[in-house]
């Protein structure tokens, strides 16, 4: 229905779907809403069907195992960050902690990342997707690739992206 906002009276019942037509402007009244003109001639629109509700994204998983998996791909990537510090040579690595390790998942998209250094981790997605673009059908276990072209996700020439896939039968 159409409404003239001076045709609204006090008590007057009107139900959404319904537009409030005014000089300047339009009011849009959804379906399950009420418009209530007030003592001082202002419209407020109130709820009058409870909204249904729709579950939050993952509560179908079960917290506690979610919250294991969680902590599992976590420190996975913390435990390369570390064998990584502890073995490498660079200064830049083994001191200033210039790095980062990331798990991700067979379409190249962040599962978990360790707390290292933030800003490979914006760059870093699309390094494994570009492995993944380029290798496809052909990736096999122990294949590791090493990245640093700036159009592949590469931050700049001196940072090298390693991606090394996990099987899984």
């Amino acid at each position: 229905m159409i409404y003239r906002r001076d045709a609204i009276q006090p008590g007057m019942t009107v139900s959404g779907p319904a537009l409030i037509m005014e000089p300047h402007a339009t009011i849009v009244v959804e379906p399950g809403w009420q418009p209530e003109l007030t003592v001082k001639d202002h419209i407020v629109l109130k709820r009058v069907v409870a909204a249904k509700r729709a579950g939050a994204v993952g509560t179908e998983a079960d917290p506690v195992m979610l919250e294991v998996f969680n902590n599992l791909f976590m420190n996975i990537a913390e435990q390369m960050g570390v064998t990584l510090q502890n073995t490498a040579y660079s200064v830049n690595i083994k001191e200033r902690l210039d790095f980062s390790c990331a798990v991700f998942d067979e379409a190249g998209t962040l599962v978990a990342n360790a707390p290292h250094m933030p800003v490979h981790l914006g760059s870093m997605d699309r390094s494994v997707e570009t492995v993944i673009r380029l290798n496809a059908g052909k990736i096999r276990p122990g294949d590791v690739f090493a990245l640093n072209a700036p159009y592949n996700g590469g931050t700049h020439l001196p940072d090298i992206t390693v991606v090394s896939p996990v099987f899984d039968d």
